[in-house]
Protein backbone atom coordinates (compact mmCIF):
# COMPACT_ATOMS: atom_id res chain seq x y z
CA UNK A 1 0.00 0.00 0.00
CA UNK A 2 1.32 3.45 -0.91
CA UNK A 3 2.13 5.78 1.96
CA UNK A 4 3.59 9.30 1.88
CA UNK A 5 7.25 9.53 2.83
CA UNK A 6 6.83 13.05 4.25
CA UNK A 7 3.93 14.83 5.89
CA UNK A 8 2.18 17.32 3.57
CA UNK A 9 2.27 20.84 5.04
CA UNK A 10 -1.04 22.59 5.72
CA UNK A 11 -0.16 25.40 3.31
CA UNK A 12 0.47 23.02 0.41
CA UNK A 13 -2.64 21.01 1.26
CA UNK A 14 -4.83 24.12 1.40
CA UNK A 15 -3.28 25.56 -1.75
CA UNK A 16 -4.11 22.33 -3.61
CA UNK A 17 -7.69 22.34 -2.29
CA UNK A 18 -8.31 26.00 -3.11
CA UNK A 19 -10.36 25.01 -6.18
CA UNK A 20 -12.58 22.54 -4.28
CA UNK A 21 -15.51 24.85 -3.65
CA UNK A 22 -19.05 25.37 -4.85
CA UNK A 23 -19.31 28.20 -7.36
CA UNK A 24 -22.21 30.61 -7.04
CA UNK A 25 -24.66 30.59 -9.97
CA UNK A 26 -24.38 33.52 -12.38
CA UNK A 27 -27.72 35.29 -11.96
CA UNK A 28 -28.93 38.23 -14.05
CA UNK A 29 -32.12 40.32 -14.04
CA UNK A 30 -34.84 39.64 -16.62
CA UNK A 31 -35.41 42.61 -18.91
CA UNK A 32 -39.21 42.18 -18.97
CA UNK A 33 -40.24 41.16 -15.43
CA UNK A 34 -37.08 42.14 -13.48
CA UNK A 35 -36.85 38.68 -11.85
CA UNK A 36 -33.58 36.84 -11.26
CA UNK A 37 -32.70 33.95 -13.60
CA UNK A 38 -29.62 32.08 -14.81
CA UNK A 39 -27.62 33.78 -17.52
CA UNK A 40 -28.33 32.43 -21.05
CA UNK A 41 -31.51 30.69 -19.80
CA UNK A 42 -35.19 31.55 -20.22
CA UNK A 43 -36.71 33.36 -17.25
CA UNK A 44 -39.06 31.04 -15.34
CA UNK A 45 -41.34 33.91 -14.29
CA UNK A 46 -42.21 35.01 -17.85
CA UNK A 47 -41.60 31.70 -19.65
CA UNK A 48 -45.21 31.63 -20.90
CA UNK A 49 -44.67 34.94 -22.69
CA UNK A 50 -41.83 33.38 -24.70
CA UNK A 51 -44.00 30.38 -25.62
CA UNK A 52 -46.92 32.59 -26.71
CA UNK A 53 -44.66 34.84 -28.79
CA UNK A 54 -43.32 31.92 -30.82
CA UNK A 55 -44.59 31.94 -34.39
CA UNK A 56 -47.10 29.16 -35.12
CA UNK A 57 -45.94 26.55 -37.59
CA UNK A 58 -48.10 26.65 -40.75
CA UNK A 59 -49.72 23.40 -41.77
CA UNK A 60 -48.12 21.65 -44.72
CA UNK A 61 -50.25 22.06 -47.85
CA UNK A 62 -50.17 19.52 -50.65
CA UNK A 63 -50.13 21.21 -54.07
CA UNK A 64 -50.98 17.93 -55.82
CA UNK A 65 -54.25 17.57 -53.87
CA UNK A 66 -55.85 20.59 -55.54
Amino acid sequence: MALPKRRTPKAKQRHRRSHHRINAPHLVRCTTCNAWHLSHHVCEACEDDYNDAAAPVPAAEDEDAE
